[in-house]
């Protein structure tokens, strides 16, 4: 599901600025910091909607989504308590609400909601409910709702994996303006981030 600004409208400059605003968002709201390597060059063309998650599916579509990029149902798990900051808009995704009643705040209290069922005025799309129906996504709502550190430690990690896919980070370091240096300049450009962000 896309949200957010049409990416093809949007320059390379403000695709890493908002994924660097994100990083910093999680952890000025309360949220772990995220091992972040800037320098990321993306293609500015999306694959087609059916690499990213639709909200309308269950876990069989997460899992087929994730697990095609390499990413594990603790990721799926992980990634989706990002929830917790912020809302949906009925513009950008057609769902409105927040997860949770601190939309503000990065905390677990997103897995807290989903464990008690129905709370009125909070979003539970499908694909959040579908995190409770699966017994290997289940595990680690019910461990992330009882325990924010090991919450926020594998957020973390998945943040970063995510952030990090097709992208080779000591390529960025050894090449401190970003863009690829000799080792990987000639490599496809990976879809861009923004394209699972919007």
């Amino acid at each position: 599901m896309r949200l957010g600004v049409e990416s093809s409208h949007r320059s390379r400059r403000e695709r890493i600025l908002a994924s660097t605003y994100g990083v910093v968002a999680v952890e000025v709201t309360g949220g772990p910091t995220i091992d972040f390597v800037p320098g990321r060059k993306d293609s500015d063309i999306c694959p087609k909607e059916g690499r990213l998650p639709n909200a309308t599916k269950g876990a069989p579509h997460l899992k087929d989504i994730f697990y095609r990029m390499g990413l594990s149902g603790k990721d799926i798990v992980a990634l989706s308590g990002g929830h917790t900051l912020g809302r949906a808009h009925p513009e950008r995704s057609g769902f409105d609400g927040p997860w949770t009643n601190e939309p503000l705040k990065f905390d677990n209290s997103y897995f807290v909601e989903l464990l008690k069922g129905e709370s009125e005025g909070l979003l539970k799309l499908p694909t959040d409910i579908a995190l409770m129906d699966y017994p290997e996504f289940r595990e680690y709502v019910e461990l992330y709702a009882k325990d924010e550190d090991a919450f926020f430690r594998d957020y973390a990690e998945s943040h970063k994996r995510l952030s990090e896919l097709g992208f080779d980070p000591s390529s960025s370091r050894s090449n401190p303006e970003g863009g690829a240096n000799n080792e990987n300049k000639d490599r496809k450009l990976q879809p861009g981030l923004h394209c699972l962000y919007g």
